[in-house]
């Protein structure tokens, strides 16, 4: 959950503020024998639950169902002796409930085009202790109730890890998110020059 919303400016907006948010995400993956350019070729879905409970100000929405699926048809992954890396293309497709007047929706009423990379080294020969490092370039397209086409996204995602009786990777991770373009569509209306 999150109890502070912060403004343009990173300070926190005088508003009353809280969100929680379940998601019990299920993943169907398969890896083929299909070698390209030496890397194993798959595929995967993911199949989100999710709950959401909000509470802005006065306004307060709580919702339920299923989210955005999310569709990966290529993936290749490459295996050496001390790293993985791994490259996909996907697609968020909105089959998610939406509502514009539910702000909890468990869908975004939008297509997502995404590029993944990245990779995982290996510290030791015994691969307890592990650096990760995946990059994804997002391609939004216009929700269909709003008309507004939301901005072009880079998500960087990091994490060190050591590895526990071969069952557990305990260790810290970070992220970055930064949206590249102006969101767009018939439906912006507010000055993107501010």
């Amino acid at each position: 959950g999150a109890g502070r919303l912060m403004d343009k400016n990173g300070d926190e907006a005088p508003v009353a503020f809280d969100v929680s948010v379940y998601a019990m995400v299920n993943r169907l993956i398969w890896i083929t024998d299909k070698k390209i350019l030496g890397a194993n070729f798959g595929m995967d879905l993911l199949v989100p639950i999710v709950r959401t409970d909000l509470k802005v100000g006065a306004m307060a929405d709580d919702q339920f169902g299923l989210g955005d699926l999310y569709l990966e048809p290529f993936l290749l992954a490459w295996h050496g002796p001390r790293y993985d890396v791994g490259f996909g293309v996907s697609f968020f497709l909105p089959t998610g409930q939406y509502d514009v007047a539910e702000p909890a929706s468990a869908g975004q009423d939008f297509f997502t085009t995404m590029i993944t990379f990245g990779p995982t080294f290996y510290l030791d020969a015994a691969k307890q202790w592990s650096f990760s490092i995946l990059g994804r370039y997002e391609i939004n397209g216009e929700k269909g109730e709003t008309k507004v086409k939301p901005g072009q996204d880079i998500v960087l995602e990091w994490g060190l890890a050591k590895n526990v009786a071969k069952v557990w990777d305990i260790g810290i991770s970070g992220y970055y998110v930064g949206q590249l373009t102006d969101d767009s569509g018939t439906g912006a209306t507010w000055d993107t020059s501010v």
